[in-house]
């Protein structure tokens, strides 16, 4: 009877180090993953602003190379 109480109590202690292993662990990942949403993720409103930037200057490219051409040869 004595050995069924100590076989359970070591168990129940084995079992709850274990879980508790697992949940530290399941929350240090999701500290890291928290931590990392700034660097990995982006703002959508950000986003639509870089991309308008980004047009802008294409558009300014593509005006100064007509202009080369233009003045290369001529219309």
């Amino acid at each position: 009877m004595i050995e069924h109480v100590v076989v359970s109590v070591v168990a129940a202690v084995t079992g709850g180090g274990w879980l508790l292993s697992k949940v530290s662990q399941r929350i240090h990942e999701l500290e890291t993953k928290v931590e990392r949403l700034p660097l990995e993720y982006v703002l959508k409103a950000d986003y639509v602003r870089e991309l308008g930037r980004l047009n802008d200057e294409f558009t300014e490219i593509n005006v100064k190379l007509d202009k080369i051409i233009e003045n290369r040869f001529g219309k």
